[in-house]
């Protein structure tokens, strides 16, 4: 018998958005406020902005941390306090109607510290005194402004007048975020196909072949670190909290790689009949096929969106890196990226920081620089350290100036310059003449969302990186989802 599935596709983009929350008043919505220009303008920018926050979920992690289902009765709740307060006022309450817009009605869904701060920037666009300017602009397209239309007729008819498509640009984000989607989708979608194909129902062909993969990963998979003689070069010292950091390290590394081994020789153990097929094993087996890491590993994995290949090259890597720093001692430089646990080292060079200068590390913040070549040969720094392997999605870095701009064509990702992690006392670094500074989120990987540790942080957060704005205001980069990276996808 023949199945039949029906969906239900709702209406996409900016402008079918817009029409959908105009066709939805009533015809009189407009009408009896006691300022009805300053209404009906407010009244788009909220109608417009409900758009905005629902559209920039197709664009993925750069356009929300995590997608939130906002709904028409968030838009509704506005609408009914903005003409309570602008029949009680005579001046308008712009920064009441931001807050409340933004932290509790539409802001109560929103959970993630980042995505709190780019909704009430993104309001901040709209919400605005200079909405009643007929020169006003929402984005850096011309034909998206706030009409001095009247009746809901005529909002439609402006509203119908819009582009089909809104760009990236009209949500503040730059024109590679459609690269993003393109690929994320292409992704998904060779990712759904190889589901559907159907699992071969065995022989000796598929045996040998699953096999072999397993010998080359195995092949792949490093040594195991010497936990003893590492704990007796680098032994706990109060002074020195990177030895720590070292030992921790080397231990859950050790825990992945005796793990990766012990399961690799029980598959090839399980596919010669020597013992039973568990099913761990068996979906090991279809990981190594499909050319994903296998789920018996990710519980003691660092955090990873690499398919299994590079992600087998990237433990290679980082294992050469914590050898070459038990051989020759704490590197001038470290590459975060080959950090199982990043934010444990940021811990450890603060309190290194707040030990030789006996102050309270509560007390303590980071300060940032920046090299001002790629390839800059540095030596240990008196206090911090030196930071490489960092990448920046949604803008980039200009080592001339030293300061963010916006992001050639077609280049999703650039490369940072080694950043030296600078603590000092926090009245010392508010006093640091740096100008304007964007508060850049650094995560391990771009999925940006993680899951919530036990500091209430997610664990795929790291840090703040200050970084120098440039030209622009800070709000350009949050709006442009701009965030920092040690890991990417491949």
């Amino acid at each position: 018998a023949k199945t039949h599935r029906r969906c239900v596709v709702s209406h996409q983009g900016l402008r079918a958005n817009l029409q959908r929350t105009y066709l939805s008043l009533d015809s009189r919505a407009l009408e009896g406020c006691a300022q009805p220009v300053p209404f009906r303008k407010l009244l788009f920018a909220f109608a417009f902005f409900h758009a905005v926050v629902q559209e920039r979920r197709r664009f993925g992690p750069i356009g929300w941390n995590i997608p939130y289902d906002f709904t028409n009765e968030d838009f509704n709740v506005c609408k009914l306090q903005l003409r309570i307060f602008l029949d009680q006022y005579t001046e308008v309450p712009y920064e009441v109607l931001r807050t409340i817009g933004a932290r509790i009605n539409y802001g109560g869904r929103v959970t993630d510290d980042k995505d709190k701060r780019l909704i009430s920037t993104l309001l901040e666009t709209y919400v605005c005194p200079d909405i009643l300017s007929p020169s006003y602009t929402f984005s850096s397209r011309p034909e998206y402004f706030c009409s001095n239309a009247e009746t809901r007729e005529e909002w439609l008819e402006f509203i119908r007048n819009l582009p089909v498509t809104a760009g990236p640009e009209v949500f503040g984000l730059h024109p590679n975020a459609n690269i993003s989607v393109a690929v994320r989708e292409a992704r998904q979608l060779v990712h759904d196909i190889t589901t559907l194909i159907p699992q071969a129902g065995g022989g000796d062909t598929e045996a040998d072949s699953t096999l072999t993969l397993a010998q080359q990963a195995e092949a792949a998979t490093p040594e195991l670190f010497d936990e003893a003689y590492v704990a007796g070069r680098f032994p706990i010292r109060y002074e020195e909290s990177m030895n720590t950091v070292l030992v921790q390290e080397i231990e859950r590394y050790n825990r992945l790689l005796s793990r990766m081994r012990v399961t690799l020789a029980d598959f090839q153990k399980a596919l010669k009949g020597l013992v039973v097929m568990s099913e761990d094993l068996e979906s090991l087996g279809h990981s190594l096929v499909e050319g994903a890491v296998p789920k018996v590993w990710e519980a003691y994995s660092f955090l990873s969106m690499k398919p299994l290949p590079s992600w087998l090259n990237d433990v290679k890597a980082r294992v050469t890196f914590m050898r070459r720093w038990i051989n020759g001692g704490k590197p001038a430089t470290f590459w975060m990226s080959g950090l199982y646990f990043p934010q444990g080292f940021l811990t450890g060079t603060m309190q290194n920081y707040a030990r030789k200068h006996h102050i309270p590390i509560d007390r303590i913040t980071f300060t940032f620089d920046f090299a001002h070549s790629m390839n800059e040969p540095l030596e240990h720094p008196e206090d911090g350290c030196h930071v490489s392997g960092l990448w920046l999605e949604g803008a980039r870095w200009v080592l001339s100036a030293q300061r963010l701009d916006w992001s050639h064509p077609k280049q999703l990702f650039t490369p940072m310059p080694v950043v030296t992690f600078l603590p000092m006392p926090e009245e010392m670094a508010e006093r640091r003449d740096t100008g304007v500074l964007y508060a850049c989120p650094t995560y391990k990987v771009v999925s940006r969302a993680g899951a919530l540790s036990t500091t209430g942080r997610s664990t795929n957060f790291v840090q703040m990186i200050d970084v120098p704005s440039g030209p622009f205001s800070t709000s350009v980069w949050t709006k442009a989802g701009v965030a920092i990276f040690l890991s990417l996808p491949d």
